[in-house]
């Protein structure tokens, strides 16, 4: 037991830095009222830059077992599949709305991003 007096003594180990990246992380974790295609949606985008992330990449980020993602994603009648596709598609959407770079160029980007 403690006593009442110790719950108001400070922390000598506390790191308000650590703490702060802490919070803003969990800001950006999403809320759980948002969809399940929506999360992995977003999980996903991310990471097409570097390689085709699989459903299991997606669901270790989101701590769930790839078996229990994909019975979430069937109850939303969806797949990992049709998220995949359509956040590759909105990728290259951006780069071709990209005013920045042109249309040749927004092709060679996707196709390195083996959005195509």
């Amino acid at each position: 037991m403690f006593r009442a007096v110790d719950a108001q003594r400070p922390f000598v180990t506390r790191n308000v830095e650590l703490l702060a990246a802490q919070f803003e992380e969990d800001l950006k974790k999403p809320k759980g009222d948002e969809n399940v295609f929506e999360r992995v949606r977003v999980t996903v985008q991310p990471r097409l830059t570097d390689r085709r992330p699989t459903i299991d990449d997606i669901a270790d980020a989101l701590h769930l077992s790839s078996r229990r993602l994909q019975r979430c994603l069937q109850d939303e009648r969806t797949s990992f599949q049709r998220v995949l596709e359509q956040a590759r598609h909105q990728l290259a959407r951006r780069y071709l709305n990209n005013s920045a770079l042109d249309r040749k160029n927004s092709y060679k980007q996707a196709r390195r991003d083996r959005l195509y």
